[in-house]
């Protein structure tokens, strides 16, 4: 039996911005046209800004693009409604909108230096890891055999574990070399450090 056709309305409650712009990126990609871009194609991209740290120069390049089109979308809702009349983002204030087109001037930026995801990453690293980062290699292997391979996580392999857990590359799906920094993932976190001062900072946080 085929259900009739019928209009569902999806509502996405986040208060962090960062996210409400990763939502658009994906919804735009997922959005590309067939004659543009295949499903395979939108696959692999997809799985490289959303679980990698670092990208290829390809995926950096669709990614700037992709900020350009975000930004002409959150400036203008006549164009936003033209060009994605799925989504509706008439509840965000202005102030939203703004922060909004902020985050995407940020991935539109081709400067490497500000987002050294690299640093950022291995800093994370030894704050985890604490006394046991110069035997990381170690600590990686047991957290892959005990909590990922005794809960029948076996299709994660080693060589695959290790670089995620060294440079945060999840998904290797062409060839090619991944270096620059994945730019969507960065957020403007409010960090309380040791002394108890607090103080703004780029961060990265994955959805």
């Amino acid at each position: 039996r085929r259900w009739p056709c019928r209009r569902i309305s999806f509502y996405v409650v986040e208060n962090n911005l960062e996210l409400i712009g990763r939502h658009l990126l994906f919804l735009a990609l997922a959005l590309e046209p067939p004659d543009k871009m295949g499903l395979q194609e939108k696959s692999e991209l997809y799985l490289e800004l959303h679980g990698n740290s670092l990208i290829r120069s390809q995926t950096a390049a669709y990614l700037q693009e992709k900020a350009h089109f975000l930004i002409k979308c959150i400036t203008n809702l006549d164009y936003f409604q033209c060009t994605l009349p799925a989504v509706d983002v008439s509840a965000l204030k202005f102030k939203e909108r703004d922060q909004l087109e902020a985050i995407f001037k940020f991935w539109r930026n081709p400067d490497l230096k500000i987002f050294q995801m690299d640093k950022m990453w291995d800093l994370r690293n030894r704050q985890y890891l604490g006394t046991r980062y110069d035997s990381r290699k170690g600590a990686y292997d047991w957290d892959l055999s005990m909590k990922l391979h005794d809960r029948g996580a076996f299709v994660i392999g080693r060589n695959e574990y290790f670089k995620w857990r060294e440079k945060g590359v999840a998904f290797e799906i062409r060839e090619g070399i991944y270096d620059i920094p994945n730019k969507s993932i960065a957020s403007g976190l409010l960090l309380r450090h040791v002394l108890g001062i607090s103080s703004i900072q780029a961060d990265y946080r994955f959805s």
